[in-house]
Parts: C-alpha cells; sequence; structure tokens
C-alpha cells in the first residue's frame, strides 16, 4: 500500500510503499511522470521475520537505507530534506541529497564507493585527478586542451 506523500515546490510528489515485508522505500513521482527509488530498496529478506534486518542506512547514500514501515512523510522548508516517520523502527529518519562540496582549490571531490580514492573535478565537471586518501598522492592526473573552432 501507499502512505502519506509530500508535495515539492517543484510538484514532484514523494510517497512511501510497503507491505511489511519485503518493500520498505520511498519513491518520488517527478513532473515528468517518472517513478524512481529516492530511499529504501526492495529487500531479499522478509521484516515480518526477527532474523531479518531492518534498520539500517544512517550516515550512508539513502538508497541503501532500510526501513520497516514508511508511513509519514513530510519536507524541511527549504525541501532539501525528507523526514521519513520509519513506523515499525520507532524513528524519523532524515533524508537528503548529498552534493559534493567545492574545495578550497575550487574542485569538487567525490570518494569511490570504498572509500579508497577521491576524484578530483572542476567546475565544468571535467575529472582532474585521483588521489589515493590513505597517503594523499596523486595517482592519475587528467589534462584536458582547448579546442577553438
Amino acid at each position: 500500500p501507499l502512505f502519506r506523500s509530500a508535495l515539492t515546490t517543484s510538484g514532484s510528489i514523494f510517497f512511501g510503499e510497503t507491505d511489511l515485508n519485503r518493500i520498505n522505500r520511498v519513491r518520488l513521482l517527478t513532473t515528468k511522470a517518472t517513478i524512481f527509488t529516492y530511499a529504501g530498496s526492495v529487500s531479499s529478506c522478509n521484516c515480518y521475520y526477527s532474523y531479518c534486518k531492518c534498520y539500517e542506512g544512517d550516515n550512508q547514500a539513502v538508497t541503501k537505507a532500510r526501513f520497516y514501515g514508511p508511513s509519514s512523510l513530510t519536507l524541511s522548508p527549504d525541501g532539501s530534506e525528507v523526514y521519513i516517520a520509519d513506523q515499525r523502527n520507532y524513528r524519523v529518519r532524515r533524508a537528503f541529497a548529498s552534493l559534493p562540496k567545492k574545495t578550497s582549490s575550487g574542485y569538487y571531490s567525490i570518494p569511490s564507493p570504498d572509500g579508497r580514492e577521491l576524484f578530483q573535478f572542476d567546475i565544468s565537471g571535467r575529472h582532474l585527478s585521483t588521489v589515493l586518501t590513505s597517503t594523499g598522492s596523486e595517482v592519475l592526473t587528467f589534462n584536458y586542451k582547448e579546442i577553438n573552432s
């Protein structure tokens, strides 16, 4: 079943979807009639059973979060955060898109999924270098040449 929803200022709709077993997620319906999973997922484990891990994902990508009954949603005043009532876990969870911050050198840094490397990009999105997080040393450097027409 679908549960309460939250409307963004752009007209998109966040909604909770759960069967209290394997489906426990928050989806987003865009103004272009596209639906995608914003937070949570469909689990291979049934939350009905106590051995199933149905709470997970704090401080990671919102798509890795595990809920047990997302029952109600609301947005922060500026719309940047979604608050999710995770009913069967007795918690209110906060989800937000984490965009990279610009470094003091003017680059954007994005960690690899395992955290071992840091990818640096310029404002145009060009990959400039890859740095090992353990040593801080550059392992790859890219140079771009402007072509004038």
